[in-house]
């Protein structure tokens, strides 16, 4: 005996697959969504990290990041420069390995990652806000270990 779908049943059918196409496209551009936000706030943190690192590492003047920082880390980034240890303290050239963008809050990103040498690595945090009257982001802590 085989089982002949009603016209009610095959409207429901079709409607019940339309709802679940429409559905899946509208999550599809939400993950998109989350997606962009996603390699945005990357960008942003590798962008940062890597302008720090050539500072650190005199490839760059200290002042190449003053518009991105707040006078208090704009000073810390000057000491640490002027010190030019970082090199000698990981071994080598040191390479920063993709840092781990966190965001607590909106316009906020908590920064982790490392510093790379040939025999050792130190760890990099920074926190970076979202200028509300730019949009640009600026470093408002630092901490190197």
């Amino acid at each position: 005996m085989t089982h002949r779908p009603t016209a009610a049943r095959a409207r429901t059918t079709t409607t019940s697959t339309a709802a679940s196409t429409t559905t899946a496209a509208a999550g599809a551009a939400a993950l998109s969504d989350a997606e962009r936000l996603r390699r945005a706030r990357q960008r942003a943190a590798t962008g940062f990290a890597r302008h720090l690192l050539e500072v650190l590492c005199r490839r760059r003047p200290a002042t190449h990041l003053a518009r991105f920082t707040t006078p208090q880390v704009q000073a810390l980034i000057a000491r640490l420069a002027q010190r030019g240890d970082l090199a000698g303290s990981v071994g080598g050239d040191p390479r920063l390995l993709p840092p781990h963008p966190s965001s607590p809050a909106e316009g906020v990103l908590e920064v982790c990652g490392r510093v790379a040498g040939r025999t050792r690595s130190r760890a990099l945090a920074f926190r970076l806000e979202r200028d509300a009257r730019d949009g640009s982001w600026r470093c408002t802590r630092l901490e190197l270990g």
